[in-house]
C-alpha cells in the first residue's frame, strides 16, 4: 500500500513550523503541497517566476529542462506571498535544496513524523489533483511529467475514497 500523507500528518508537520526560527518553512511546504512542485524547483523561484494577478507560478529550471507553468490554488498564493514578503532579494526562498532538506528534518522531528519526506507532498499533491477531478494531461501539465507511466507512479488512490465509492454503489444493478 502506497504511503499518502494524512491530514493529520499535514498538519503535524505545520504545527512544528511553528518552532522555527522563520516562519518560510510553514510557507514552503503549503506551496510545495499545493503545487506538487519538486526541492529544488522551490529553491530556483525568485520573484518574478510569480504571476498574483493571473494566479500562476513559471517554473523555468526544472529537472527535465522543459519550462511549465503551474496554476495557484488560494492556499498557494497566500503561501508564495508571504514568501515574497519575508524575502529580502529577488530570491522567493534564499535558500539552497540542502539547507531546505536540512530544515525539514527539523520540522518532521519536531512533529514525530521521521518517516514523510520532503518528496512525499509531490507525491500527495499530485494524488489529490487527480482526487479534485482533474485530467490526467491537466496533472502532468502541472507536474511536468512526459509520460503517462511515470506520472501514474506518483498517483496513489486513497483506499477510504475507493471504499465509500463502493459501499455507495453497485457493480451490477440489481434489477
Amino acid at each position: 500500500i502506497p504511503r499518502r500523507v494524512s491530514n493529520d500528518e499535514f498538519n503535524g508537520l505545520i504545527s512544528a513550523c511553528a518552532q522555527c526560527k522563520s516562519e518560510k518553512m510553514l510557507h514552503l511546504i503549503t506551496l510545495a503541497i499545493e503545487t506538487g512542485m519538486r526541492r529544488g524547483e522551490l529553491c530556483s523561484l525568485d520573484k518574478r517566476s510569480i504571476c498574483f494577478s493571473k494566479g500562476l507560478i513559471n517554473i523555468e529550471s526544472t529537472k527535465t529542462g522543459f519550462t511549465r507553468v503551474i496554476p495557484m490554488t488560494a492556499n498557494a498564493e497566500e503561501a508564495a506571498l508571504a514568501l515574497c514578503q519575508l524575502s529580502s532579494n529577488n530570491s522567493l526562498l534564499c535558500m539552497t535544496p540542502n539547507a531546505v532538506r536540512m530544515s525539514f528534518e527539523r520540522v518532521r522531528a519536531r512533529a514525530q513524523l521521521s518517516h514523510i519526506r520532503f518528496h512525499d507532498f509531490r507525491h500527495e499533491a499530485i494524488s489529490r489533483f487527480f482526487e479534485i477531478g482533474l485530467t490526467p494531461p491537466e496533472v502532468a501539465s502541472i507536474s511536468g511529467h512526459r509520460t503517462l507511466s511515470m506520472l501514474m507512479r506518483y498517483s496513489h488512490a486513497s483506499l477510504d475514497a475507493i471504499s465509500s465509492k463502493f459501499k455507495s454503489n453497485n457493480i451490477i444493478s440489481k434489477m
